[in-house]
């Protein structure tokens, strides 16, 4: 999807990104279009959608309870692929979205190369209920921040997660009352999705 096609920066006509069902905007696709450094560009696209959430979200209620399961209606879903970009930026409003996300009916989901990205200026690693570890190279002290599991855990966590296969990985639930992981396979993303 393109962000002009998209009205997302239209004044007078832009669409709500918060209740306009799936929007999937991917700025790598604007390599020959901008005239500055790409990685520059993406970062800049990023952040003003990620405030234009967030001012969004702000004028909502709180989203409704679902008075048989305890749980909140989600309204939206924000997947930021690639998260290191943008973690260490100290961006205000992705911190907000994440603080203050929850009770507005907002999910926020971080996926980056490594547990240490998540320990920045402000601790994303602490807002983070679900957890899906996928191999990577990782040592017993990050990997312990992350999970905020006891010494031995985090050891016994490192060799399994630096062998796991393509696709699999660790998951632990943020309900569960002790700090255990299942082994998950997880399909593969861009061989499931199809563009528009």
């Amino acid at each position: 999807m393109q962000l002009y096609y998209a009205r997302v920066f239209h004044p007078n006509h832009a669409m709500s990104l918060c209740q306009h069902g799936a929007v999937y905007i991917h700025a790598s696709q604007y390599n020959g279009s901008l005239t500055w450094q790409n990685h520059q560009a993406q970062e800049i696209i990023a952040f003003l959608i990620l405030e234009r959430l967030y001012r969004e979200m702000a004028s909502l209620p709180d989203s409704p309870i679902n008075e048989e399961t305890g749980n909140r209606q989600i309204r939206t879903c924000i997947v930021i692929d690639e998260a290191h970009h943008y973690l260490g930026r100290n961006n205000e409003f992705l911190d907000k979205l994440i603080r203050e996300g929850r009770s507005k009916g907002f999910v926020v989901i971080l996926s980056s190369q490594s547990p240490k990205d998540y320990r920045q200026k402000f601790d994303y690693g602490q807002f983070i209920e679900n957890k899906f570890i996928f191999k990577c190279q990782v040592n017993k002290g990050e990997l312990q921040n992350l999970i905020k599991s006891d010494d031995a855990t985090a050891a016994r966590m490192v060799q399994e997660v630096m062998n796991l296969p393509k696709g699999d990985c660790l998951f632990n639930h943020s309900t569960s009352s002790k700090q255990s992981f299942t082994r998950l396979r997880a399909s593969q993303f861009h061989e499931a999705y199809q563009a528009t």
